[in-house]
């Protein structure tokens, strides 16, 4: 007799009510049932700060526009991002849209375009305030005058349609301190044209996801925990229960869930400090094996979130748009370590020693890193034998290009959820905000615009 195909509110509703409901949450994927009623789809945008302004360097690492509007993707093999080509076949790169958006109503090249990508709408001018604060026109800054980031947006729609989801979204990724005088952008995020701000400790996030409060579990309601306990520990007879009435899909996925929050949390317990502090150090003081352990834990915590669907929308962002992070030591990478001296910003414009070479190293850093996320999220599967990158979109942005230019912009969409052609590079010109009405589109929201600069979607071309 073929096991009958329970929902997860099933399973739940027999551990015995909310209380039970809250703990087991996070350690159960959606089941094989829930897919077919269903679709799910995700967006998760990760951005690094601004190219260097020495086109050799970044060329280097892109491919040729040569060659027609849409082609196969590959990397130069002897450039920085060569490590893309391993998950290019998952991997759409959009080319050549412009961030018309983008407004400079402060001084230099980039002031306002971190945050105007995601807004799809120009930053205005305040008064005579400087650069000391320039987001929600504090002291004369700028604004975004109520518009809000594609991210945000998609989150309150859901809250709409009466999809309301245990974390409306994850925003993480590595800051500065907001320092007096700088003109730094400290978020990418935003909603009704205010900053929403993002976690820097992994810790904190892990709490988030399985409802620890007051170093209890279930929202507070459970048995106390400590940093020595391993969490499945509390849970792990009520799933061994769940586990006999699964689906042979529904068991697999349900293994391979738990056993990649096995894996975080060994990590996790292996690589702590004993502080319990995740924070990363400050500018020019940057331990890069600090930043290996946060970008790893907060990878691991989107997928595990994303598949136990308690959010639908995450976001990354390590650095803000000038970056104070000097990169010192990256692994393997010896030419790393010359610009300590220097920040990122300093260094893409060629100070600090050899700054092409540094540069070009921590592009590589970055490839790496961002194959990775992809790979995290490639190793779950879905109930219908695709993966949970395949469904997700994974939306990787720098949002100036040298020299300064806003123009033949880096979106790169992993995965793509059926809706980008992947495997493929495509130049599209136009705005950027095609690219958020497709991705938009791909989330299951019926826009034909988004922001200003009204052009529609990318067209159906380069479209899967």
């Amino acid at each position: 007799m073929a096991i009958k195909k329970y929902t997860r509110r099933d399973l739940l509703g027999r551990m015995g009510g909310s209380a039970a409901a809250a703990t087991l949450l996070p350690f159960l994927p959606y089941t094989e049932l829930q897919a077919q009623q269903s679709d799910r789809k995700r967006y998760c945008y990760w951005f690094t700060p601004v190219m260097p302004t020495m086109g050799n360097v970044v060329n280097a690492c892109l491919p040729s526009k040569s060659g027609g509007d849409v082609k196969d993707l590959v990397f130069p093999q002897n450039g920085g991002y060569n490590a893309l080509n391993e998950m290019a076949h998952k991997i759409a790169y959009y080319r050549g849209m412009t961030n018309k958006a983008a407004n400079n109503p402060l001084s230099g090249g980039h002031a306002s375009s971190s945050a105007t990508m995601l807004v799809g709408s120009p930053a205005k001018g305040g008064g005579g305030g400087g650069t000391s604060t320039i987001l929600e026109g504090k002291n004369g800054g700028i604004t975004l005058a109520g518009a809000s980031s594609i991210d945000q947006w998609m989150s309150e729609e859901f809250k709409r349609q009466g999809k309301i989801f245990p974390i409306s979204d994850l925003r993480y990724g590595y800051e500065t301190d907001k320092s007096p005088g700088k003109a730094n952008l400290y978020t990418n995020s935003f909603l009704n044209g205010r900053e929403k701000l993002r976690e820097r400790n992994p810790q904190n996030t892990f709490d988030a996801i399985f409802g620890i409060t007051g170093n209890k579990m279930g929202g507070g309601q459970g048995p106390a925990i400590n940093a020595e306990t391993h969490i499945l520990d509390y849970v792990k007879d009520e799933l061994k229960h769940l586990e006999r009435q699964l689906s042979l899909i529904d068991k697999e996925r349900l293994q391979n869930h738990i056993q990649a929050i096995d894996d975080y949390v060994l990590t996790q317990q292996a690589t702590s400090s004993g502080t319990g502090d995740c924070d990363l150090p400050g500018a020019g003081q940057f331990a890069v094996e600090r930043m290996d352990h946060v970008i790893n834990a907060f990878t691991k915590l989107n997928a595990i979130a994303f598949n136990c669907d308690l959010t639908r929308i995450a976001g990354a962002m390590w650095g803000p748009y000038q970056g104070g992070t000097g990169f010192h030591a990256i692994p393997d990478e010896p030419m790393s370590n010359i610009n300590n001296n220097s920040t990122w910003h300093g260094a893409s414009h060629g100070s600090g020693g050899n700054g092409s070479a540094f540069c070009a190293a921590v592009m590589k850093y970055r490839a790496k890193i961002f194959v990775n996320l992809l790979k995290e999220f490639d190793s779950f599967k879905e109930p219908d034998g695709s993966t949970l990158l395949d469904n997700s979109i994974v939306h990787w942005y720098v949002e100036v290009m040298p020299p300064h230019s806003k123009n033949d912009l880096l979106n790169m969409i992993g995965g793509g959820a059926g809706h980008f052609k992947t495997g493929k590079q495509l130049v599209v010109p136009g705005a950027t905000n095609k690219l958020l009405v497709s991705i938009l589109n791909a989330m299951g929201f019926d826009r034909q615009d988004y922001g200003a600069h009204k052009e529609g979607p990318i067209p159906s071309k380069y479209l899967a």
